[in-house]
């Protein structure tokens, strides 16, 4: 049934006020709304066409921040939008768009997503080398291979970093590369024909696990080239170079299949050694004998030591004696002295300990003796001595022996003449002397103590015996005094490092590095260390040999380890695997500079612009652990077409690289500097440095400017991130983190992993800077990119139009049922909009179901953002699969919608990339001895779903990491590999593979890419690799125009002051927000809203049962009824609270007056229809012919309500009265 007409009375004669809007009040009893701070709403009327309202509130530093967006599909209706607590109106924002970037359909998405749990499924020292070592014994037909041989005035270095180089150093003082024959970043072992243009490099094969020599040849002063190649059985263990036959040992390892008795087949994998002998006195037809082999039944061998004379191999071999608990050693005796017969072992004698290393070996007349380690167990205490062994090869007997040095370990040992001397350390260093000059007998003369220790003996002349080791964490070079071995004594010594510090040398583990020249009276020691006022250091020290006397003299620094040092008259030559470096050392104490030979850089990010390559190499101090990061770092340029031809060097001071951007005629390069101190916050200085590339041959910098932030924790963010380059639509340039960093915090800067270190990974900052005039960039604005607490970055970072995006999850642990708890994970999206790049707004996280991956522009201009996460469960055979999941969401400034979402079975461990619309899949298997790589593309269809584009297969072919870069493929598998990607559904696209001279595992991002004909390689220290695709790819198409963003103003403001105010969690005007709601729409086609009966259960607080208060009653006594109140959305208790006509006297043009009013609605009332003004002249007499008025919008259009205005105009002096008549039409029941 219907209720009875209700009028209410609301006149004004010729007047015009507006009244207070509800629940706004000034009484001392009831605080206003607007003074509470919280719990607020506003309630907006609709006009058709609306599809966007927003909501922004003013941030502390004056920027505007949106925090609500409602999605909505044009119709006319009511809008009730929360605003924030604890934000005046004020600093409140309100506006509305009639245009959306996606659909409205795409809006009914879900926001909130589940977690994913453990499984993914929803859950609700560098190395771097000098001279040659002096042949044991003076064999000076046994030569030892180096990393770098002389032959008159050319240096051969086998460069590990770059291969093997020439170099011509007749002028120390004007040194010059001739030529470089590239190896796959490997070099230590190598060796110079006696007689033929020819060197010898030991190699590894990659291909085949082998190791392999390669013999070079320099026939022409600026080339080298391969002439022959030998494989080798296994991994290159160690090698002699025996007049013009070359031994190599290696170590092999085959499977071994036995039969038991019960028919069983037991498959064992054993180890063992082989010599291959290589002959090349006829260097134009060299002749490799079939290896020998040395292996056991019982043991497998994986090391040797080897000493050499020019008629035997001594070749010792270690394996784990169990019954001893220990390892034990077997000398084995190789016959070489007629080279025209294979090898074969003549003896074989197992010594007492194990044989540490090749000084602890000699043959002489027929007498082998060993020095070996011994390790025991005596009653569960391990025990350790020193032992002497002789045998008699003529007999194949042990000779004599000699244990010592107990609980003390052997660090070096040295044969000199009848004397052996051997070196122990616990906490003192022990020289003992023992006397063979009965080999069969040998004899302990004495033994001197003395601090330290050392690691090699060098002997010098007959009485002295010169020592390099440690005592102390520095570097001890000595002088034994020998001539009386009965009473040795240490005559003089040494420190090399700061007197504070700590100092090491590669010279202690590798005798080589010993720079031992006593025609000259000078030892060269490559050094490294720290001092505690300059910090750390690295060079070479010259020590004088005097009279029974060793001074340190001047020294040098390199700004890598120093491998070789060698004299060269009044010069030194030292070498490392960046420089070569000569000096006049005319003053040895003070040595000065006459060149320096770049021989390799690293190079952490290449471009090639026209005919000239740019090299950029992150900084000196890369590797540092503790101190300030590197000061600078440099631009290297060289021709396109010889990478390894340096042309300049420009110094970038700023720190090191981080990242970089070629922009027009212009290198963008970011640096950082760490500036950390224990106790003291982390101070960052990141820097912008232009480079002008005008010039070709000669880039000069124009402009630089820098910010420094602090860093609190010691676990700080996004340390040492790199960072990508990116304009931003007004050609503003903005740094970001290329990927989320991992940061182990400071000071362990360059250590990536380890027990106890670890740290969640973090996306660092980002930074926008004004380019506008190169010579002075400005960084306008710096954000953190926060991730919240206990929370940490994953996924990408990517820029998409104006705003910046990346990823970041949380994992928790939740209880199950059962007792049990798992782990989830829960991903959100961060988000700043830099459209002002100078005041960056950073957005609330928002909920996403997975690791955020990729984001692009919609044709519309709309962020279409991509997200993955891996579903791990069992089929029904018990089969365990592992799938990923891809999500499309639409993302509108506050929440991610999801519009769609596609599996792809079992390849939740594969790489992917994405590129646009288009997302690539890739992974690889391996069955029957063949691998195979999956790629598969997908495409998103603006429309609204994925396109399953294509799936390639590809043989023997490794999928790591994908990389789209200028419509290619790059994919990284070791391999490298490129597919044409112009054209996607192409079934069989054109490719190329390289083999680079180094397995590749870096970002495939860094890959230069030119006009799809070369790729330029960054390889890090070992250089750029050129890649030639040999016209393989047709060029790029001009690829139009491309999607961009809608301004800024297509949004109006609206006036907050003109909605009213309501409460946001009840319904007195529109239907209650629930907590996590930010706004409702009611469209009054769609039916009732609410009825008066739910209403007054909120209104007036009512349990179950209770009574409704009548409908025409006035409970607050504030003469208007429960239904008024109902009708206008105003509290029926607070009789402050009320909403009434406003009365106005509104003017035409022409001068006339007409009375006209306006009433606020309720929307979710039913009343929008059956509101009748009524119009006196006397209050008594009321006319309600709808002739006499006319609907009048409310000046303000969005305001919740009606009104109308008198079709006549007001007389002078003649009284009107206008009221309005409410008829709900409430159904039937």
């Amino acid at each position: 049934m219907n209720s009875p007409s209700l009028p209410v009375l609301v006149a004004l004669v010729l007047a015009a006020t507006f009244l207070a809007p509800p629940l706004r009040a000034e009484d001392d009893t009831f605080q206003p709304i607007e003074a509470q701070m919280t719990n607020r709403a506003v309630v907006m009327k609709l006009t058709g066409g609306v599809r966007r309202v927003r909501l922004r509130v003013r941030t502390e530093e004056g920027d505007w921040k949106t925090v609500t967006i409602a999605h909505l599909e044009g119709s006319e209706g009511f809008l009730k939008l929360r605003l924030p607590d604890d934000v005046a109106e004020a600093d409140c924002e309100v506006s509305i768009s009639k245009h959306d970037l996606f659909p409205y359909s795409v809006y009914q998405g879900i926001t909130n997503f589940d977690p994913t749990d453990s499984d993914g499924n929803q859950a609700g020292p560098e190395r771097f080398a000098a001279v040659d070592a002096a042949s044991p014994e003076g064999e000076e037909v046994v030569e030892e291979s180096d990393i770098w041989k002389w032959r008159n005035e050319t240096l051969y270095f086998f460069n590990q970093y770059k291969g093997l180089q020439a170099i011509d150093v007749s002028d120390p003082a004007a040194p010059r590369r001739l030529a470089t024959y590239p190896v796959d970043g490997y070099g230590e072992q190598m060796y110079i024909h006696p007689q033929a243009n020819l060197v010898m490099l030991l190699n590894y094969d990659r291909n085949t696990g082998d190791g392999k020599v390669d013999l070079v040849a320099h026939d022409s002063p600026t080339e080298l080239t391969l002439r022959d190649t030998f494989r080798v059985p296994g991994a290159i263990l160690e090698s002699r170079l025996i007049g013009n036959i070359l031994y190599v040992v290696s170590r092999n390892s085959w499977r071994v299949e036995t039969t038991d008795l019960n028919g069983v087949v037991h498959v064992l994998n054993r180890s063992g050694l082989a010599i291959t002998k290589i002959d090349l006195n006829d260097p134009e037809n060299p002749i490799v004998d079939y290896p020998l082999s040395l292996g056991s039944e019982l043991y497998s061998y994986w090391g040797a030591q080897v000493q050499a004379t020019s008629e035997a191999l001594l070749i010792s071999t270690n394996a784990y004696d169990q019954v001893r608990g220990q390892s034990i050693s077997t000398v084995h005796v190789v016959d070489i002295s007629n080279p025209n017969q294979l090898l074969q072992v003549s003896h074989r004698f197992q010594v007492a300990g194990e044989v540490r290393n090749k000084f602890n070996m000699r043959l002489k007349d027929d007498v082998l003796t060993v020095v070996s380690q011994i390790w025991r167990n005596v009653n569960g205490t391990r025990r350790i001595s020193a032992s002497v062994e002789t045998f008699d090869l003529a007999t194949g007997r042990r000779g004599g022996s000699l244990t010592f040095a107990n609980n003390e370990t052997i660090t070096a040992a040295r044969f000199s003449g009848n004397l052996l001397y051997v070196v122990t350390f616990l906490r003192i260093d022990p020289l003992f002397v023992i006397d063979l000059s009965r080999p069969l007998s040998p004899r302990m003369v004495s033994e001197l103590e003395i601090p330290g220790f050392s690691t090699y003996l060098q002997p010098y002349g007959e009485d002295a015996l010169l020592s390099i080791g440690v005592e102390d964490s520095k570097i001890a070079v000595s002088w034994f005094d020998v001539s009386d071995p009965s009473n040795t004594f240490l005559a003089s010594r040494v420190y090399i490092g700061a007197e504070d510090g700590w100092s090491w040398t590669e010279a202690n583990w590798d005798e080589k590095a010993f720079g031992y020249y006593p025609a000259d009276d000078l030892l060269l020691v490559p050094y490294q260390g720290s001092d505690p006022q300059k910090g750390w250091q690295s060079g070479v020290q010259l020590v004088e040999l005097g009279d029974r006397e060793l001074t340190r003299r001047g020294s040098f620094e390199h700004q890598f380890q120093a491998r070789r040092a060698k004299v060269l008259d009044d010069a030194v030559v030292s070498i490392s695997g960046r420089a070569l470096r000569s000096l006049d050392i005319s003053d040895r104490d003070n040595p000065k500079l006459l060149a320096e030979l770049m021989l390799a850089w690293p190079v952490d990010s290449v471009y090639r612009k026209d005919d000239r390559l740019y090299q950029l190499e992150r900084g000196d101090n890369s590797w540092q652990w503790w101190g300030s990061s590197a000061d600078s770092s440099y631009l290297h340029l060289s021709p396109a077409d010889d990478a390894e031809e340096l042309i300049t060097t420009l110094e970038l001071p700023g720190g090191e690289l981080s990242g970089s951007f070629l922009h027009g005629d212009c290198l963008f390069v970011a640096q950082t500097q760490s500036l950390i101190a224990k106790g003291e916050p982390t101070r960052v200085i990141f820097t912008t440095t232009v480079v002008d590339l005008g010039d070709p041959d000669r880039p000069i910098i124009v402009g630089s400017h820098g910010h420094t932030s602090e860093i609190e924790d010691q676990f700080g963010w996004g340390f040492r991130a790199d960072y990508t380059g990116a304009l931003l639509p007004d050609g503003t340039l903005l740094w970001h983190p290329s990927e989320l960093s991992s940061a182990w915090g400071f000071p362990l800067r360059d250590i990536d992993w380890g027990p106890g270190l670890w740290a969640p990974p973090t996306p660092g900052r980002a930074y926008s800077v004004d380019i506008s005039d190169k010579t002075n960039p400005q960084i306008l604005a710096s954000v953190g990119l926060e991730t919240g607490e206990e929370t940490w970055s994953e996924g990408a970072v990517k820029v998409v139009g104006s705003t910046l995006y990346y990823g970041t999850q949380k994992s928790e642990t939740i209880e199950e049922r059962d007792g049990t708890s798992r782990w989830i994970a829960r991903h959100w999206l961060g988000h700043v909009d830099f459209s002002d790049p100078a005041k960056p707004v950073e957005g609330d996280p928002a909920e996403l179901p997975g690791t955020f991956e990729h984001g692009v522009l919609t044709p519309a201009g709309g962020h279409l953002l991509f997200s993955t996460h891996g579903e791990s469960y069992r089929d029904q055979d018990d089969n365990w699969h592992r799938d990923l999941r891809i999500q499309t969401l639409a993302f509108d400034g506050v929440n991610a919608f999801l519009i769609a979402e596609v599996t792809a079975p079992d390849w939740a461990w594969g790489a992917k990339d994405f590129e646009g619309a288009t997302m690539v899949l890739g992974d690889d298997s391996y069955a029957d001895d063949l691998r195979t790589a999956q790629i598969d593309v997908y495409r998103w269809d603006f429309d609204g779903a994925f396109l399953d584009v294509q799936k390639w297969e590809f043989p023997d072919l490794r999928v790591y990491d994908l990389h789209i870069e200028d419509d290619l493929l790059i994919v990284v598998g070791g391999d490298l590999t490129f597919i044409d990607f112009a054209d996607p559904s192409d079934p069989t696209p054109t490719f190329v593979t390289f083999r680079p001279r180094n397995y590749y595992w870096h970002r495939p991002g860094e890959i230069e890419i030119h006009e799809r004909s070369f790729a330029y390689v960054p390889q890090n220290i070992y250089g750029v690799e050129v890649l030639d695709f040999g016209g393989a790819f047709d060029p790029n198409p001009d690829p139009g125009p491309q999607p961009s963003e809608r301004p800024g103003d297509e949004w109006d403001k609206v006036p907050l002051e003109w909605l009213p105010l309501t409460y946001a969690d009840n319904s007195l005007m529109l239907a209650a927000l629930p907590p996590t709601a930010d706004w409702s729409i009611c469209i009054p086609e769609e039916g009732f809203c609410m009825s008066y009966e739910d209403w007054a259960r909120q209104a007036f607080q009512l349990d179950e049962g209770d009574p409704i208060p009548d409908f025409s009653a006035d409970d607050d006594r504030d003469g208007r009824d429960n239904g008024w109140e109902y009708f206008t959305g105003t509290d029926p208790q607070e009789a402050r609270h009320y909403a009434d006509f406003e009365i106005q006297l509104v003017t035409d043009k022409d001068g006339e007056h007409y009375l006209s009013g306006h009433v606020l609605v309720n929307p979710s009332a039913p009343v929008l229809s059956n509101m009748i003004p009524e119009l006196s002249h006397d209050l008594i007499e009321w006319q309600s012919d709808p002739r006499l008025f006319e609907v009048a919008a409310h000046p303000f259009e969005l305001w919740p309500g009606l009104g109308w205005r008198m079709v006549s105009p007001v007389r002078d002096h003649e009284e009107a009265f206008l009221r309005v008549k409410v008829s709900p039409a409430l159904p039937e029941n």
